[in-house]
């Protein structure tokens, strides 16, 4: 599939548990929902939403960002009732390169059932087996274990660490460079 075609039609994809999905403005409650909670949110270095509106934001400017051509976030929806779980995107595209940046977030009650694991090698073999990519990067926060297990299990090498890169509060904490080569997801698919 090419680029156009990925920006021309959103592209859906089905795991065990989750439909990725194009996001909708009724989802923005659910959007709300993880972004509002310090749990969430403090794993990545961004302050919790406090009202409605931000969500509404967010949703409004990553559609934007589809249609610029500028990311892929995916809704991470319950397969069965549509529930909104989580997000997870294919962003910071650099096409000369032929490399992307992998990045994800689920809602508490979503943690600790592989929701993570599943979307995050549903988005990783899109975007080497439909756009083709060479790399795809993810950078999580030193102290985010749980998103590193992640990674870990999709096959991503840890490759560095951005000491103190991201200021989170009053403090400032490693930032961790994961990477993942077409061929290594291919030579991992085969098995």
């Amino acid at each position: 599939m090419a680029a156009d075609q990925v920006f021309t039609s959103f592209p859906e994809l089905v795991t065990k548990q989750t439909r990725l999905r194009s996001l909708r403005a009724d989802d923005a409650p659910g959007v709300f929902a993880w972004k509002s909670d310090p749990q969430v949110t403090d794993a990545y270095g961004v302050d919790s939403y406090r009202d409605l509106g931000q969500a509404t934001a967010w949703v409004a400017h990553r559609l934007q960002d589809f249609q610029e051509r500028n990311g892929i976030m995916w809704l991470v929806a319950d397969a069965t009732t549509d529930a909104p779980l989580g997000s997870i995107c294919l962003w910071h595209f650099d096409e000369r390169f032929q490399s992307a940046e992998l990045g994800y977030e689920l809602g508490r009650p979503s943690w600790g059932r592989g929701l993570a694991t599943e979307a995050a090698e549903a988005v990783v073999r899109f975007g080497f087996s439909e756009l083709r990519l060479h790399r795809v990067e993810a950078c999580p926060l030193a102290g985010n274990t749980p998103s590193i297990r992640v990674l870990q299990k999709v096959g991503f090498t840890l490759e560095g660490t951005l000491r103190e890169r991201v200021r989170v509060g009053d403090r400032f904490v490693d930032q961790l460079y994961f990477g993942l080569l077409g061929r290594e997801w291919r030579a991992r698919a085969q098995l």
